[in-house]
């Protein structure tokens, strides 16, 4: 650190080292998360976020639409599963990461993002205000096939309070 020809804060050559060491156990459930990666983290396992509601995943073209949760602006923008994202804010998201990507929609609540998507081959474009997005844990729903009432319930992740959640959808 004395000798080398620029200066290295001790505490990226600190989170650095860590992420090194972790990502040599080849184990794809150990992780290192530095100090910004670690709030994000604790954000999403208290299943809120600010953006406009949407879960995605990665795309070619973009980010595509896998859930557009109820209540949500992205559901007021008239956003549905199965739609593309191409532009946040006029930016191209094709050829960016996924985290890249996401980082464009969200922001913080009350702030406006100008999201261009796809679907069936036709561009829209609308201007949707970020808010702070409480994601359901679970989802429960009970349905009919042949006859028989099927109780269905969907755990979204593992969360404080998850199994309390599990449990009274189990219930119902």
């Amino acid at each position: 650190h004395d000798t080398y020809y620029r200066r290295i804060p001790k505490s990226a050559l600190a989170d650095d080292a860590i992420a090194g060491i972790v990502a040599k156990l080849d184990d794809r459930f150990s992780n290192y998360f530095d100090p910004d990666e670690y709030k994000k983290f604790k954000q999403s396992q208290n299943s809120e976020f600010s953006g406009v509601g949407l879960q995605v995943a990665q795309d070619p073209k973009g980010l595509k639409v896998e859930v557009v949760y109820d209540g949500s602006p992205a559901k007021r923008a008239g956003l549905k599963a199965g739609d593309v994202i191409v532009a946040a804010d006029g930016r191209n998201l094709a050829g960016k990461s996924q985290q890249d990507s996401v980082a464009l929609v969200q922001g913080p609540p009350g702030t406006d993002v100008r999201l261009t998507w796809l679907r069936d081959g036709k561009k829209r474009t609308k201007t949707v205000t970020r808010s702070t997005i409480n994601v359901p844990v679970v989802a429960s729903q009970m349905r009919t096939d042949d006859g028989c009432r099927i109780g269905v319930v969907k755990l979204a992740q593992f969360s404080s309070g998850a199994h309390s959640e599990v449990y009274a959808a189990l219930r119902r």
